[in-house]
Formats: structure tokens, sequence, C-alpha cells
């Protein structure tokens, strides 16, 4: 189970296209056209509302005081399709959302998966549902877990 949580955070934190840093010598942003930006935003939303649908009642990461191993996966898993479909394109707007759900939610899985606090990890979790709530917003998607 470590070597499978270390592979997918290994997989989240990599650099990717987006979060790479321009080529030396470039001084200009490649711009998108609104086609472009739209298609890109889709395909993020797509994936959050496949990611995120129907996750109610599906149990919290942490339960009774044990990490609830499935949970934490599934969110792992969550923070890595999103990570793998940022793209330069993307509007800035999506991009924010997106890492603050990645970061919330990675931040809230390493936290059930250790031995922190229960305060520690209700403040987190409220911090993963304002992150998950505002993606959400930005793609359009109701947030009472039906999908968008």
């Amino acid at each position: 189970m470590i070597a499978a949580t270390a592979a997918i955070t290994y997989g989240v934190t990599r650099k990717t296209p987006a979060n790479a840093a321009l080529p030396s010598g470039s001084s200009t942003q490649p711009t998108y056209s609104a086609a472009d930006q739209a298609a890109t935003k889709k395909r993020i939303c797509d994936t959050f509302d496949m990611a995120t649908r129907e996750q109610e009642g599906q149990g919290a990461l942490v339960t009774n005081g044990q990490a609830n191993i499935t949970a934490a996966v599934r969110s792992l898993n969550d923070v890595a399709a999103i990570q793998n479909v940022i793209t330069p394109s993307l509007p800035a707007n999506v991009v924010t959302a997106a890492q603050k759900y990645i970061d919330a939610n990675l931040y809230l899985a390493t936290d059930a998966l250790g031995n922190a606090s229960i305060e520690e990890g209700n403040r987190l979790n409220k911090i993963a549902n304002d992150a998950t709530f505002t993606l959400a917003d930005v793609c359009g998607c109701p947030t009472d877990g039906v999908g968008c």
C-alpha cells in the first residue's frame, strides 16, 4: 500500500507541461483560442465530474480512528486524474481552482494516512470540501453529488 501511495504521489507532483517552466529565452506566454480554452476546460470538468460523482456516502478518509484505505486511494486517484488534464491552454481561473483542489486533497489524504489529530483532519477536510466546491462552481457542476 505504501508503494502505491508513493507512486500516486510521485505521479501527481512531477512536473507536467502545465507546471513546467518556459524554455529559457522565452518571454511570452503562448496564446490559445477561445475554442482551445473551452475544450480544455470541458476536459478537466468532465474529469472532475467523473472523479467526484456519487462520492457522498462512500465514507470518510478516517473512520473510528482508522484510515479508510479505499477512500484514500480514490482521493489520490482523483487528484492524479485532475493533475493529468491540466494543460497550458486552460483558463487561469480553472487552473487556480484545480490546483487548490489538488493541494487540499493531497494534504487531506496525507493527513488521513498519517497519525494526525482529529482536529487537524477536520480542518483539512473543510479546506478540501471548499476547494471541491470551488472547482465544481468553476465547472458549473452542482455540489449535491449528482454530477455535472
